[in-house]
C-alpha cells in the first residue's frame, strides 16, 4: 500500500481492499507492506493495521518523512550514530514509537542506507521479543556524500524499496528477517538504478509522448543474486544506557536513556575476541598491501581527499568540521570567522588532516599557516591579521591554522588566548586606536600541549585565582563552532580519557590503532615512493612482510605520524620495486623516531596473517 498521505489513510474504509478491511488474526492472513509518507504513524487507516495485524506488517518510510515530524535523527555524522538515533527515537519517541509495534519497520536513507528495526524471529514471540535494530550502508558513503558524486535528486526511493521488500515476501516460503533483509538490499540496488538511469523518454513512433520510471533497470536491480550484494550490514550491539542525557547533562540511567558508544568495526570482530588483535593486524596488513577500499569493505570509512579514517570518533569529527565549512561558505552574509579547534597528541596529524578536509570541499580555499610559538609579542598576531584581513579584502576565504595556539606567552599560562577573543566573537581586531573587520574566514586552532577538548576543558577547572588562564580557557571554548580530537598513530592509554565518550566505550584497550598506522603508512607511501606501485593502475604494493610487521608494532613512535614519515624518506627506495628490510636506515637514525633496536628486530619477523607467497624477504 502506497500511503502518500493524500487521503486514503482517513475514515472511508470503502475505499479500502477487501484484505485491509478484514486482515485475518494473529498468524493468519496476509502480510502488509506500507509505504508510509508525513504525518507517520497517524490516521485511521494507521490505527486499523496496528490494532489487527502488527504482527504481519512491514513499514518502509524515509528518514526525512520522519525528520518532518520532529523526530531526531542526525545527519551524515557516522552510520553508528545514524543507526542509534532511528534506534531511540523509534522507541521512545512519542511521535514515532508505535512504529515499533509492527514486526519490522525500514528507515530508508535513499541511495546510501537503510536501518531495519525487528519484532520477528524464527524462535521467538513477536510480541515478547526485544526489538532488535540492523542497519545496512555503504561503507565509502554516508547521506549526501554519495549525492554530491552523482548530483541531482529523484522521485521514487521509497517506491523502490517498498517494491523490493514487496517482491521478496511474495516469492518466499515464509517471512523473516533474512528476507526482509535481502528486501532492504534489493532496495538500496533499486534506488541506485532509479538514480543512475533515470525517467526513460515514452514514445509513440518518433513522437515522444511522455517520460516513465526505468521499470526494466529497476527490476532488474531486484532481481539481483544476493552474491552481487554491494551493501554491508551491522547488528546493533545490546548495550547499557549512556549515564548522559542527550544534552550531555548528567542523569539518572534509566530505561529511555540513548544508547552508548559502539563501533561497527568493533562489532566486525567481537566473535574473534581471543584473537582480536591477530585479527586486526590481518586487515591492517591489508590495508597496506591492498588499500582501504579492499580491505575495509565492510566497515564505514571516510575519505577527504588524501585523509582516510576508519575511527568513529575521528569519521565524526572531520566530517562535522566539513559540514560546517560547507554551510560558512554558502552564508554569503557571515562576517564573524568560523572558529574551530583540532586537538591531538603531538604528530597525529592535525594539520594534515584539517588541511585535507578543507580541500575536499573546495580547491579555492586559500589556507594560511602561523605558527604561534614563534612568537614573542602580541604584535606579532596583529601583522597575521592583517594579513588575513588583506585576504579576505581580496573576495577569497582564508582558512586560517593558528598552530600551538595553547602554548606560553612568556610565562602566562594560555596567554595567547584573550587576544583571539575579540576577532572570534565580533570579527575585527583593535590595532592603532583603530578597529579592523576581518571579513569572512575560518579560524582552525591546532593544539599543541592538549590531546582533547576534555583535557583544554579540564585546564580551566584546574586553574585556581590567581590564574585568569582558567577564565579564558572557557571564554574561547564559548566561541567554537566545532572541534575533532585526532588521535595519533600510538595506542590510547587505558587510564586516559579521549573523549567525552570515553566511559561509554567498555572496553578502553585501544587495540584499532594498527589499523590507524596501516592507513598512514598507505599514504606515506603513496605520496613519498609512488613508483613502488609498479604495474599501471595497480593499487596492491610491494613490501617485505617484516617491514611492515615493524611499522604496525612498534609500541610507540616519539613523534606520532613525523616519525612513520621520517623513517620512510630515510629509507633507502629510490629505484627499488619492494621496500626490503634492507632499505631500512640504520638503528642509530632509527632512534630518532622510535626505538631503533626493537624496531629492527620485529623487522625479522612476517606480520600475522600474512599470506605465504608474500612472505619472502
Amino acid at each position: 500500500m502506497n500511503d502518500a498521505g493524500l487521503g486514503f489513510r482517513g475514515k472511508e474504509k470503502g475505499r479500502w481492499p477487501a484484505a485491509v478491511r478484514r486482515p485475518g488474526s494473529e498468524e493468519e492472513g496476509p502480510w502488509f507492506v506500507l509505504k508510509m509518507a508525513h504525518p507517520v504513524a497517524e490516521g485511521h487507516l494507521w490505527e486499523h493495521l496496528i490494532c489487527k495485524c502488527p504482527e504481519r506488517l512491514v513499514v518502509v518510510v524515509a528518514v526525512d518523512a520522519l525528520r518532518y515530524g520532529d523526530v531526531h535523527i542526525s545527519r551524515g555524522v557516522s552510520w553508528e550514530q545514524t543507526a542509534s538515533d532511528v534506534h531511540w527515537e523509534l522507541l521512545q519517541n512519542s511521535k514515532a514509537k508505535s512504529l515499533a509495534c509492527c514486526a519490522y519497520v525500514v528507515v530508508s536513507f535513499p541511495t546510501v542506507g537503510a536501518f531495519l528495526l525487528s519484532r520477528r524471529r524464527a524462535d521467538s514471540d513477536p510480541k515478547e521479543m526485544k526489538p532488535e535494530g540492523r542497519i545496512f550502508f555503504d561503507p565509502e558513503h554516508i547521506e549526501d556524500t554519495w549525492a554530491e558524486v552523482h548530483p541531482g535528486s529523484m522521485v521514487g526511493y521509497t517506491t523502490c524499496m517498498a517494491a523490493a521488500i514487496a517482491y521478496k515476501i511474495a516469492t518466499s516460503d515464509q517471512v523473516d528477517i533474512h528476507v526482509i533483509s535481502d528486501g532492504v538490499q534489493a532496495g538500496l540496488r533499486a534506488q541506485r538504478a532509479l538514480h543512475e538511469n533515470g525517467y526513460v523518454e515514452r514514445r509513440r513512433g518518433d513522437t515522444l509522448v511522455g517520460l516513465a520510471p526505468p521499470y526494466t533497470a529497476v527490476a532488474k536491480a531486484i532481481r539481483k543474486a544476493v552474491s552481487e550484494l554491494q551493501f554491508s550490514y551491522a547488528e546493533m550491539p545490546e548495550q547499557q544506557p549512556r549515564e548522559q542525557s542527550s544534552k550531555g547533562q548528567s542523569s539518572k540511567q534509566s530505561s529511555n536513556a540513548r544508547p552508548g558508544w559502539w563501533t561497527i568495526l568493533k562489532e566486525r570482530y567481537k566473535d574473534e575476541e581471543q584473537d582480536k588483535e591477530d585479527a586486526l593486524l590481518r586487515v591492517a596488513t591489508e590495508i597496506v598491501q591492498e588499500g582501504p577500499e579492499e580491505a575495509l569493505k565492510h566497515v564505514p570509512l571516510a575519505r577527504f581527499e588524501r585523509l582516510v579514517t576508519v575511527d568513529r570518533r575521528e569519521i565524526e569529527g572531520y566530517r562535522n568540521v566539513r559540514r560546517l565549512i560547507v554551510d560558512y561558505l554558502q552564508r554569503r552574509t557571515a562576517t564573524v570567522p568560523l572558529s574551530i579547534a583540532v586537538l591531538g597528541p603531538p604528530g597525529a596529524g592535525k594539520s594534515f588532516g584539517v588541511r585535507q578536509v578543507a580541500r575536499s570541499v573546495s580547491k579555492d580555499i586559500r589556507i594560511i599557516e602561523f605558527n604561534i610559538a614563534q612568537w614573542t609579542d602580541p604584535e606579532e598576531l596583529y601583522e597575521a591579521l592583517q594579513q588575513v584581513r588583506d585576504e579576505a579584502l581580496s573576495g577569497k576565504i582564508p582558512l586560517v591554522l593558528w598552530d600551538e595556539f595553547d602554548c606560553n606567552l612568556g610565562n602566562v599560562k594560555l596567554g595567547w588566548l584573550k587576544y583571539f577573543l575579540a576577532p572570534m566573537q565580533d570579527g575585527y581586531f583593535q590595532r592603532g586606536g583603530h578597529r579592523h573587520p576581518l571579513g569572512r574566514s575560518i579560524f582552525v586552532f591546532v593544539g599543541g600541549q592538549f590531546s582533547s577538548m576534555k583535557e583544554l576543558e579540564e585546564e580551566s577547572s584546574r586553574s585556581d585565582s590567581s590564574n585568569a588562564g582558567g577564565s579564558k580557557v572557557r571564554d574561547f571554548v564559548s566561541r567554537l563552532k566545532g572541534y575533532v580530537d585526532v588521535i595519533g598513530p600510538d595506542p590510547i592509554p587505558a587510564t586516559k580519557s579521549s573523549s567525552e565518550h570515553e566511559e561509554d566505550r567498555g572496553d578502553r584497550e585501544d587495540k584499532e590503532y594498527v589499523l590507524r598506522r596501516a592507513l598512514v603508512l598507505r599514504n606515506i607511501l603513496e605520496y613519498h615512493a609512488p613508483h613502488l606501485f609498479s604495474k599501471r593502475d595497480s593499487k596492491d604494493l610491494p613490501i617485505a612482510p617484516g617491514v611492515l610487521n615493524a611499522f604496525l608494532s612498534i609500541p610507540e613512535y616519539k613523534h606520532g605520524t613525523r616519525s612513520m614519515e621520517a623513517i620512510v624518506t630515510m629509507s633507502l627506495l629510490a629505484g627499488r620495486k619492494r621496500f626490503e628490510r634492507s632499505c631500512l636506515p640504520a638503528e642509530a637514525q632509527l632512534d630518532l623516531h622510535v626505538d631503533g633496536k626493537e624496531f629492527l628486530k620485529l623487522a625479522q619477523n612476517p606480520a600475522v596473517g600474512t599470506p605465504a607467497e608474500k612472505t619472502s624477504c
